[in-house]
């Protein structure tokens, strides 16, 4: 069976090259080069890393480190924690960076919530300093409880872009808010595209073969509510524009160029 990943960002998924795997979520190497980029724009020399030990947070922290490094930003220090780490413990790891260390930022890699937890936290010690992360940043469950004060501290690349003008996606986000009478989030986004494209290879290849629909998929042009783009060799997606997003006034938004 042919196996379309919509929300992993897993590098491993694809670089098996297996025939018929297939995934319309950028890589955790393109979020990590995205976020290092942004990381230089602001101006931040030096960054400390903390993240979810799992394969995901491993990952994208790697990465994240490689990029840092080839845009001549210095990774201070770099700790991780899991989902049994205590609050005791995230205060005890937090309190030696502050005495410790000095950095501009902190990139932050895990999922919700405790994303919302270690940022009180910090707060909460005496750490200031801006916060930069990946998609799950990008959660209504965050932003809704989130400061004021943290306007223009909280920084996010995302795979999802709300204010896209592209006519797919205006069309998508008109039909979803009339269904569900609330906007859609990138999960949404991201099932609604695989099924569309998956559809659309079927009906292009006339078959639900496993290998005519992967070859299919390998070689079309897909245009579809998250924009056009294409699938590498391996199966990848190719031509994902991820968009940077600054916390303001209880949202993300997006950062112009």
């Amino acid at each position: 069976l042919l196996m379309f990943n919509f929300i992993s960002t897993a590098h491993t998924l694809t670089d098996r090259n297996n025939p018929i795997i297939f995934s319309n979520m950028p890589r955790d190497v393109d979020f990590a080069d995205e976020i290092s980029l942004l990381c230089e724009k602001n101006g931040y020399k030096s960054v400390l890393i903390y993240y979810l030990e799992n394969i995901s947070g491993t990952s994208i922290s790697n990465f994240f480190e490689i990029s840092c490094s080839k845009r001549g930003i210095s990774v201070v220090n770099r700790d991780s924690y899991d989902i049994t780490t205590s609050q005791q413990e995230f205060e005890r790891t937090i309190r030696r960076w502050k005495n410790n260390f000095m950095f501009d930022a902190i990139f932050l890699a895990g999922r919700m919530p405790s994303i919302q937890q270690i940022i009180v936290t910090l707060r909460d010690n005496g750490i200031n300093c801006p916060i930069v992360g990946s998609d799950p940043f990008d959660d209504p469950l965050l932003t809704q409880n989130l400061s004021e004060k943290e306007n223009g501290r909280i920084f996010a690349v995302s795979n999802f872009d709300i204010e896209s003008q592209h006519p797919r996606f205006k069309e998508f986000c008109e039909a979803f808010k009339a269904k569900y009478d609330y906007e859609p989030d990138q999960e949404a986004l991201q099932v609604y595209d695989a099924l569309m494209v998956l559809a659309g290879a079927m009906q292009k290849a006339e078959s639900a073969n496993p290998e005519e629909l992967a070859d299919c998929l390998r070689h079309g042009f897909w245009n579809e509510a998250a924009g056009s783009y294409s699938f590498a060799k391996n199966g990848s997606v190719q031509h994902r524009k991820l968009t940077a997003k600054v916390f303001k006034d209880g949202k993300f938004v997006k950062i112009e160029d």
